[in-house]
């Protein structure tokens, strides 16, 4: 359970820098277009789409139903592991 919860914020953690990478490299692209004078509205909307999609994404995923069941399962299983060695440390004594 805890490979799962780790996989998904590793996925959102990763298109968090791909979309940091996208906006580095749009950033340069919209500057040259600029500086072409080939500087659109259309291309302006479509390059803050570009950047903007993956941020959505790794902002919804941490949110999704099976996502929250998956850590409530995880969190339950670790408050279970401390009870029972509450359990056995007093037995054991």
């Amino acid at each position: 359970m805890n490979k799962v919860i780790k996989f998904l914020t590793l996925k959102n953690i990763l298109l968090i820098v791909i979309t940091s990478i996208l906006a580095t490299f749009i950033t340069m692209i919209g500057v040259l277009h600029y500086l072409m004078d080939t500087l659109s509205w259309g291309m302006v909307i479509a390059l803050l789409m570009i950047i903007t999609i993956p941020l959505i994404i790794a902002h919804g995923v941490p949110k999704l139903p099976i996502v929250i069941f998956l850590r409530e399962i995880h969190q339950s299983n670790l408050e279970d592991i401390k009870e029972q060695e509450l359990k056995e440390a007093a037995l054991s004594r």
